[in-house]
């Protein structure tokens, strides 16, 4: 089973779908804790993918159980060079060199790093016209254990940056799906007991922005949007549509998270914020692992501000210790009852410790 799943994610890996090999990999972290080409593969197609930080993470993890593998350290020294950390970056490089006197990559990019940085020049480089002459030509298959050049990394990174944000033109929602009814005017109740309490001028406006806000690929605010009708005086008609779109929201990944909210917001507004996706870091504390999960609080906050305990659960395995600090991106739930926040976990980062 596990040398299929690895065969099965190679594969997507080979064919450029990387995000399909994230998603298979990253439900079998329990799995495959102490296996290098797993880990290698994940932090390659995250490096691939856009999402540096989970590079980093998985990237990592590869490095520790193979301290000499050169491509994990080609690949670890492009991060530095995508955050423009050029000292780290030079330091793997000449670790590299010294594993592999004649390394083509790490040579070249010494050379790019000792001419472009600390000048103006570094920029007009990396945003000249000239860019995608400088990529690597497009294959339906990228050959296994090969990493892009240091160069092409960061060239790839900055035009991730610049286009990432763009609107996408690709169209979620045919424009006669999920339309309020109209044979029925009627899209209040006047009686009942409700959190928010809309005109029907509301209704419509906060249904119409839910549906924007899908269709561009904003779901966080589109689900406020669906939550603000679920617990309102909108009729049942109204609400029962409202569900329907609400089924159609995805689980975001780092690379493409958006709208975050914070711990103290989700506590002030939990009927708005329920079941959104958030980013929370901070210092966990009182694991517990469990035969399929791990459970674990989470002291949201900086050295500057601390927010609150939350409790998670991960679904996957990594390994976790007491007074780790970790970045959390997972769908959060207010159990009112008990006046807490559970966070179910779909990716981590794991952060250097915070002094």
């Amino acid at each position: 089973m596990a040398a299929d799943t690895l065969l099965r994610a190679r594969q997507f890996f080979q064919n450029g779908k990387y995000k399909e090999t994230i998603r298979i990999l990253e439900s079998e972290i329990f799995n495959f804790r102490d296996n290098f080409n797993f880990y290698f593969l994940l932090g390659s197609s995250c490096l691939y993918s856009g999402d540096i930080s989970g590079a980093s993470t998985y990237l990592d993890r590869a490095h520790q159980i193979d301290p000499d593998h050169i491509n994990t350290r080609i690949g670890q020294a492009a991060i530095f060079i995508y955050k423009q950390e050029m000292e780290q970056a030079l330091k793997i490089y000449l670790d590299i060199l010294e594993m592999e006197p004649q390394n083509k990559r790490a040579l070249t990019a010494i050379k790019l790093i000792k001419k472009y940085t600390g000048n103006e020049d570094y920029v007009k480089y990396f945003n000249a016209k000239q860019i995608s002459r400088l990529l690597p030509a497009q294959k339906k298959s990228f050959p296994w254990g090969i990493l892009l050049t240091a160069s092409s990394l960061v060239i790839l990174g900055l035009i991730i940056v610049f286009t990432y944000n763009f609107p996408k033109n690709v169209q979620r929602l045919e424009k006669d799906r999920f339309l309020l009814p109209n044979e029925r005017p009627e899209l209040i109740q006047l009686e009942g007991d409700f959190a928010f309490q809309l005109t029907e001028k509301e209704v419509k406006d906060s249904f119409n922005l839910a549906k924007l806000y899908f269709n561009e690929y904003k779901d966080n605010l589109a689900r406020i949007e669906i939550n603000r009708l679920l617990n309102s005086n909108a009729t049942n008609d109204v609400k029962n549509i409202a569900r329907m779109l609400l089924d159609q929201l995805e689980a975001p990944s780092f690379s493409n998270y958006t709208d975050n909210i914070s711990v103290l917001d989700f506590k002030n507004y939990p009927l708005l914020y329920d079941g959104c996706y958030v980013i929370w870091k901070g210092r966990i504390g009182e694991i517990k692992l469990g035969e399929q999960n791990i459970h674990f609080d989470l002291w949201v906050g900086d050295g500057n501000q601390f927010q609150g305990v939350v409790k998670v659960v991960l679904n996957f395995g990594e390994k976790l210790k007491n007074g780790d600090w970790l970045e959390v991106l997972g769908q959060a739930r207010m159990d009112t009852e008990n006046n807490i926040i559970n966070l179910a976990g779909q990716q981590i980062h794991i952060l250097p410790m915070e002094k």
